[in-house]
């Protein structure tokens, strides 16, 4: 046992009566932003996310965060639906990154579990 516990929606939890469970009330990123930035969401240059298994919930609800924010860096855990996670970061102009420690520096990777560094795209200025 590793001693982590995973978020669930209680409706992905089929058996949600057997488990003693402690309800949560969350706030979507973009909500949130909007908020604090007094009505309109302003550009983010870094977020770290951690929420054992809620990453894909996390990334739906910062769209507007994400379209907002051409700068943004993230350090990320991902634990489940990873395949789901890429193709929103691609939607959204990610790419990808590992730390190789061997190498000292960000290496090209694969969405994959684990502990990964999203970069935005950079376009290169056509004159």
């Amino acid at each position: 046992y590793d001693g982590h516990f995973f978020v669930r929606r209680l409706t992905e939890t089929p058996d949600v009566a057997s488990k003693p469970m402690e309800i949560i009330p969350c706030t979507a990123l973009d909500d949130y932003w909007r908020q604090a930035c007094g009505g309109k969401i302003k550009p983010v240059d870094f977020i770290i996310i951690d929420v054992e298994g809620a990453e894909l919930s996390v990334f739906e609800g910062a769209r507007q965060t994400f379209a907002s924010s051409p700068n943004l860096t993230m350090i990320m855990e991902c634990t489940e639906r990873v395949p789901e996670i890429g193709s929103l970061l691609r939607e959204f102009e990610f790419d990808i990154y590992h730390w190789g420690s061997g190498q000292s520096q960000l290496l090209p990777t694969e969405i994959e579990r684990g502990s990964l560094v999203a970069l935005r795209r950079i376009h290169a200025d056509v004159t």
